[in-house]
């Protein structure tokens, strides 16, 4: 009887960490040709998005957050959303009208990045996020609209690597994300946390922008009721 018990303390514990390890998360993944990205490199200020502006492109390149996507708004001064504030740098200069507007387009000189880009929030708020890539990822910078001196960084599991020119490539080899560093104040943002604004550009198709659940671990699940199923032939075995 006591090895009974063993027996099933032995089954039952990995059983129950394997089931909880297959919950899915509830982060959702986006599918795009193009990601549009402006930094705000305060934690307090004009929130507009725009001390750096940039794309990044990249086959297998998904973008990976718990927010969801909105349709393009008419860029203004009322702070809603999150990035649509009066900038400081100027009129016209926040990153809405990076994306969306032609006249007086400080990004690219008159040609918005993406009038049909969507953008990413939590009901009108900033939202974290990171990328995962299974292969190359070229950055593109688009404007920096400050007098500060900032640092911008891909960062994975084995540390961050700074982004020094206006066009570069780089491969992560899996999950990254983003950090800003501000050197006039000594202030430091990640993707993961704060002061990043992204918009993507719609894939062809009726759903502009593939959205899948993250994939739940199914092999967790098999190898736990395989254990189950162990477990049961030896008590009958035992009870014989």
């Amino acid at each position: 009887m006591k090895n009974l018990k063993c027996l099933k303390t032995l089954v039952f514990v990995p059983v129950v960490l394997l089931v909880a390890m297959a919950v899915p998360s509830f982060a959702t993944s986006f599918s795009s040709t193009a990601y549009y990205v402006g930094v705000e490199d305060h934690a307090g200020g004009d929130y507009d998005y725009n001390d750096q502006v940039f794309t990044l492109t990249g086959p297998g390149l998904q973008l990976i957050s718990s927010g969801t996507l909105s349709a393009p708004v008419t860029p203004g001064t009322s702070g809603t959303p999150f990035w649509n504030y009066l900038s400081s740098d100027g009129s016209g200069k926040n990153f809405g009208n990076c994306l969306y507007t032609s006249v007086n387009n400080a990004c690219t000189g008159g040609t918005p990045l993406n009038t049909s880009a969507e953008y990413l929030s939590n009901f009108g708020g900033s939202v974290a996020f990171e990328f995962s890539s299974t292969g190359t990822v070229s950055y593109t910078f688009d404007a920096g609209l400050h007098g500060d001196a900032d640092i911008l960084s891909w960062c994975n599991s084995g540390g961050c690597s700074a982004i020094t020119t206006v066009t570069t490539m780089f491969n992560p080899g899996g999950d990254f994300w983003l950090r800003l560093q501000d050197l006039s104040t000594g202030q430091s943002f990640l993707s993961t946390n704060t002061n990043f604004a992204v918009a993507l550009n719609p894939a062809s198709g009726p759903n502009p922008a593939s959205e899948q659940n993250t994939p739940e671990p199914v092999s967790f699940v098999l190898a736990g009721s395989g254990l189950i199923g162990i477990y049961f032939m030896r008590r009958r075995k035992r009870s014989r």
